[in-house]
């Protein structure tokens, strides 16, 4: 008896133990070079990452050294053929090896001398690109909802400057870990660190990125996963996804299951985007590099299939997790995504497109799609989804019945541009882990297995551009508006419409377009110009300055030309913000593109929203958009510059107060964080304004936004914005610990706050990092005090225990 005792008090001992340790525990999770995942524990309270951004050459392998070979030196060529990797120099390296060709030769031939694998991208493609972790994309990073994230991002270019956006997180009280460079917080320099922290109050895909220039267009970006708790998932979610069979398994591994698709540039970005920028032609038929001539040919604008447009630059070819195939070119190794018989497996793909969207399918399988941008909708079975850059989808593949005794499929990400044969992307789903694959002799072995269309058993698509496929296509739409959220926010949480009479500033009428006698890009018929010093970051300077705030207050669009300023738009400003409130201030805002017939992929920072409405333009009887909506109107100024968005009537339109229920948002409205705007069309989104900052909204297509498709929205006045961080502002690298993000999360200074603490002088932060670790070691020491208290009660109680246990053994004897 007293030995069992004994040991139950050791136990308990040992749980104490424990749930201390994991109370501050925090794990530094390894990213090594050309590791695809990064993977932190669900246990630890804290995720510590380190992201070395650095430029790679493709087809070029690396000598790699230093801490979970993170750093790179001395690259060798390479090049494919048929017996595998050839060196493109015969020479002894360091990562060339005496001659291979005599044969096969591997990606472990290279990593068993401490060298990265050559990079093939589409098989072709010879230039430089921008490697996260020496790879592209960077890792898929791995944490749970509720955990805290610091993650260090290392800038390791000569010459360019990087914000990393954490694309989809609200950052709530952190507006200024939101990675846009200039708006958020200053770019990090070359040779500079930046260290974000943040709390992973979500779940679902998210994904992260370059917020410059058009970084991400040359591999800057990477898979980004805040997994639910377990029992979340599996009591909860789990049941309504998989009804029909709650015993099967169900796997979720996002570290092996997350799909990125991307269109790859044949040129640096940076050379593409001059040239869209300048109005000059592209000649996909002439050399890189070369002065065109007139045997040349010209791109045409990508059309979709409904006529709409939607890319000036041509495609040269596409990836998926970094892999692919340029043209008819089958010497390539790409993407294999393993599976075994007899499960299901929750996939989660990521729109990392730089211009087009992509149609994804996988052979001889259905997807059910039950969750898009972090947000469950009731699950819906389709053949194909239509991703547009920014966006996510999450669906369920059933791996029971593999199509005709296939082992291998091919996994499809095809263009909506309006060609014969569709221009696509190329990835594998297999089901023997990839042992009978070799892309060696271009996958020959697998058949095409693709969904059988009929109009009497058309294909379903969801999230199609356009209302409608052509007639005779033996395709069906299905609209975001025909979703339903799996979890509908409670009614003091659903927007109203309309707004508030008393929020003059809570309804935005916004025109996405290319306006003008130039084509320029413009929202309401102004280019967003970036200011030279981070909003975010700077309380004093934009809150006893508010023209500096919004120079476009000081421009006016004229017959020739709109306005290259600085785009602010308001939204509560007059508002008091209650973060205690249950409720906050209702936005509408209507997006459009009713000048020009471009489809944009609109994203907006710190918040997800509700779809409330998605209007068309008119279409002709073979499915080609013709006219825009006559649900909405434009006030032109000079060459057809849209200023002045409106409802057509006054009025919005039925169908939209359709879904409008008791003067709110319907609660089966589906919430996301980006929204195609079909061409000659508009979406209506509704949200709370419960984020006060400074947020970024954008058209999502690279080139669109560098050109200035984009506006910065000021959520409330600025004084009730969270004070930054001190030396944030400060040239050179930003570092700080997780115990000073937690005490200055503590602190909870705002703006006002900050000022009137310095007597209105300029300040960028609430209190300082000495004032900060200040107070980190006051906590320690309270911690540790808390301990020895706490010990000590248990030492005592265990002592008076063990005295009544003897007495009593004493009495017995």
């Amino acid at each position: 008896e007293r030995r069992k005792r004994e040991r139950e008090m050791s136990a308990v001992l040992l749980l104490l133990a424990s749930l201390l340790f994991q109370l501050v525990a925090a794990e530094v999770v390894s990213c090594p070079d050309q590791q695809s995942y990064c993977n932190c524990s669900s246990t630890a309270s804290v995720c510590e990452f380190i992201l070395r951004i650095e430029y790679r050459h493709t087809f070029t392998s690396y000598k790699l050294f230093g801490s979970n070979n993170q750093q790179s030196f001395d690259g060798e060529g390479y090049f494919l053929n048929r017996s595998g990797y050839i060196p493109t120099v015969q020479q002894d390296g360091d990562c060339n090896f005496d001659d291979p060709r005599t044969r096969p030769f591997t990606g472990s031939d290279f990593t068993r001398r401490g060298c990265s694998v050559p990079m093939t991208v589409d098989g072709v493609n010879y230039r430089a690109i921008i490697a996260i972790n020496g790879q592209i994309p960077g890792p898929t990073l791995v944490v749970t909802s509720g955990q805290t994230v610091h993650i260090r991002v290392v800038n390791s270019l000569v010459s360019q400057s990087v914000s990393i956006h954490w694309h989809g997180l609200f950052q709530k009280d952190t507006p200024w870990m939101d990675g846009v460079g200039f708006v958020s917080h200053p770019p990090i320099d070359p040779g500079s660190s930046f260290d974000y922290i943040f709390t992973a109050g979500q779940s679902g895909t998210y994904w992260y990125h370059s917020h410059v220039g058009s970084e991400r267009a040359d591999g800057l970006f990477g898979g980004l996963v805040l997994r639910d708790p377990d029992t979340f998932f599996e009591q909860v979610v789990r049941p309504q996804i998989l009804p029909e069979d709650s015993s099967s398994i169900l796997v979720d591994s996002p570290e092996l299951h997350t799909i990125t698709v991307i269109d790859w540039m044949r040129e640096h970005p940076n050379d593409m985007f001059v040239k869209m920028n300048d109005s000059l032609f592209f000649f996909p038929d002439a050399p890189v590099s070369t002065v065109p001539d007139r045997s040349n040919t010209p791109h045409e604008e990508s059309d979709l299939i409904d006529g709409t447009g939607t890319s000036a630059v041509p495609y040269w070819s596409g990836l998926i997790n970094g892999r692919g195939r340029f043209d008819s070119n089958t010497l390539a190794p790409l993407s294999v995504f393993s599976v075994e018989s007899n499960r299901y497996y929750r996939f989660r793909l990521v729109g990392s497109n730089a211009m087009l969207a992509f149609n994804f399918s996988i052979d001889g399988h259905t997807l059910r799609a039950i969750a898009s941008d972090g947000s469950y909708y009731q699950p819906r079975d389709v053949e194909y989804i239509v991703i547009h850059s920014g966006e996510r989808y999450d669906f369920i593949l059933n791996t029971t019945n593999p199509n005709r005794g296939q082992t291998n499929f091919w996994i499809r990400a095809e263009t909506l541009v309006d060609t014969s044969p569709r221009q696509s992307v190329l990835a594998v789903l297999s089901y023997t882990n990839g042992n009978d694959l070799d892309w060696r002799n271009g996958y020959s072995n697998i058949p095409d297995a693709r969904p059988t269309c009929t109009s009497a058993s058309p294909c379903r698509v969801l999230n199609c551009p356009f209302q409608q496929y052509p007639a005779g296509s033996a395709l069906t739409c299905i609209s975001l508006m025909n979703l339903s959220s799996l979890f509908p926010p409670p009614t003091n949480k659903l927007p109203k419409f309309p707004p508030s009479s008393s929020c003059p500033d809570c309804i935005h009428f916004l025109n996405f377009g290319f306006d003008g006698p130039r084509d320029d890009s413009f929202i309401n018929g102004k280019s967003l110009q970036l200011p030279n010093t981070a909003y975010a970051t700077n309380c004093a300077q934009y809150t006893s300055s508010k023209s500096i705030i919004n120079t476009c207050d000081r421009c006016t669009v004229n017959t020739t030309s709109g306005c290259r300023c600085i785009h602010v738009i308001p939204i509560a400003n007059a508002a008091t913000f209650d973060p205690n409130s249950d409720e906050h201030e209702s936005i509408i805002m209507i997006f459009s593109s009713l000048n020009s017939p471009d489809t944009h992929p609109i994203h907006l920072h710190g918040h997800n929203f509700q779809i409330l409405y998605t209007g068309y333009g008119t279409y002709d009887s073979n499915g080609k958009v013709t006219s825009p909506s006559t649900d909405l109107v434009c006030d032109t100024v000079g060459n057809n510059i849209c200023v002045t968005p409106r409802w057509a009537n006054g009025t919005p339109p039925a169908g939209l107060m359709a879904r409008v229920s008791n003067g709110r948002v319907i609660g089966s409205a589906i919430s996301k964080d980006t929204v195609m705007v079909p061409g000659y069309g508009y979406v209506v989104i509704a949200l709370q304004a419960d984020n006060p900052g400074y947020w970024f909204l954008h058209c999502h297509i690279e080139f669109h936004q560098a050109l200035g498709m984009a506006a910065i929205v000021q959520e409330y006045d600025p004084l009730q914005h969270k004070a930054p961080p001190p030396n944030i502002n400060n040239h050179g690298s930003f570092q700080w610990s997780v115990e000073e993000f937690k005490q200055f999360q503590d602190d909870g200074s705002t703006c006002a706050d900050s000022i009137a603490s310095t007597g209105g002088a300029p300040t960028t932060g609430g209190i300082s990092l000495s004032q900060t670790k200040f107070g980190v070691m006051i906590g320690v020491i309270v911690l540790l005090f808390i301990v020895v208290v706490v010990m000590a009660i248990v030492s005592c109680a265990y002592f008076v225990y063990r005295r009544k246990v003897t007495t009593r053994h004493e009495r017995f004897r």
